[in-house]
């Protein structure tokens, strides 16, 4: 019985047996030491990605259409900057947003921006790829102009799911 407890490992109080030490702090970490494969799911959202944000910059095509008519029923300018999770304003009309955060009138302009922000998604987005773009990248594309040298950045805005396969 003595040997088998001890065979188990630490934090077994039998005959003298000594809990191991804690030596977890010493595991390396980072990308580079928990390899993860990308899905093609992940790789297919972004060339989407780049394609219409090279629509949006060209100003030309059924999404930069699109973008032009949620820009005019919202009466929105759009600024030639890179979308930022720190600026609200470059992926959501905040100007426009009523200021009490919980009021009836504030959820019905949540409703319908989220309406006009999956109209664009649900039309350029095929079906099987829709999980995998939020609404933040749609909202900076109607908020926003992608600056010339800035291209792939501007496209990477917003999560993509799924992003990451971690093996168990």
């Amino acid at each position: 019985m003595q040997i088998r407890e001890r065979r188990r490992g630490a934090g077994r109080a039998i005959g003298g047996c000594e809990p191991a030490p804690l030596r977890m702090y010493s595991l390396p970490t980072g990308p580079k030491y928990h390899p993860t494969l990308r899905s093609s799911a992940e790789e297919k959202v972004v060339r989407l990605k780049h394609n219409l944000v090279l629509n949006l910059f060209l100003q030309q095509g059924p999404f930069w259409e699109a973008v032009q008519n949620v820009r005019s029923e919202w009466g929105i300018t759009a600024r030639r900057v890179l979308p930022s999770k720190g600026d609200r304003g470059t992926y959501r009309p905040i100007e426009q947003e009523p200021p009490d955060k919980w009021t009836k009138g504030r959820l019905e302009f949540n409703d319908r921006w989220d309406d006009a922000l999956r109209s664009l998604r649900d039309r350029f987005v095929p079906n099987r790829l829709r999980r995998g773009l939020g609404h933040k990248f749609f909202g900076a594309c109607v908020m926003c102009d992608p600056p010339e040298d800035s291209l792939l950045e501007f496209s990477k805005f917003g999560a993509v799911y799924p992003s990451v396969f971690w093996p168990a």
